[in-house]
């Protein structure tokens, strides 16, 4: 996927990035990063539909003023302002930036969720691994770590 911007920035990411890899530790190392940039993207598109959205407002309220007798109610003001020639261009642009923040906001919760899924499977990895501990390793852990949180809150 391959998003361009109004300031020239681009945001390229392949859809198997989304997806859980073999390699937990690249995913691991990569999910938080590209969540981040995913998220500026968002951000930015959403500040491109608002600037967007406010000319548009700007022209349409130009173009009532412009036009007064055709503008002398809501509903005539209305069908006037739709019957012009760049209201679909308009409107068409303003489409293409919120199917932008779309795209992003779904991108970016897909990263969300591969966040969440790889905690899942670290957690698990985790639980196997202190099963695979003798009894006396799993005190000794236990100890160790309450000692040490201990030892880091002003305990004793």
């Amino acid at each position: 996927m391959r998003f361009d911007f109004d300031n020239g920035e681009t945001f390229k990411v392949d859809a198997s990035e989304l997806e859980i890899s073999a390699d937990i530790d690249y995913d691991l190392s990569t999910c938080s990063s590209l969540y981040y940039r995913a998220s500026h993207f968002v951000a930015l598109a959403k500040y491109e539909l608002e600037t967007h959205d406010a000319e548009y407002r700007q022209w349409r309220a130009d173009s009532a003023l412009k036009h007064p007798a055709q503008c002398s109610s809501e509903p005539k003001t209305k069908a006037f302002l739709e019957s012009l020639p760049d209201f679909l261009a308009w409107k068409r642009k303003l489409a293409k930036y919120q199917q932008k923040v779309n795209q992003l906001e779904g991108l970016a919760k897909a990263l969300e969720m591969k966040s969440v899924l790889l905690s899942g499977k670290v957690k698990t990895i985790s639980s196997r691994t202190t099963q695979h501990l003798s009894r006396e390793e799993q005190v000794r852990s236990d100890r160790e770590r309450r000692d040490k949180a201990r030892r880091a809150f002003g305990g004793d």
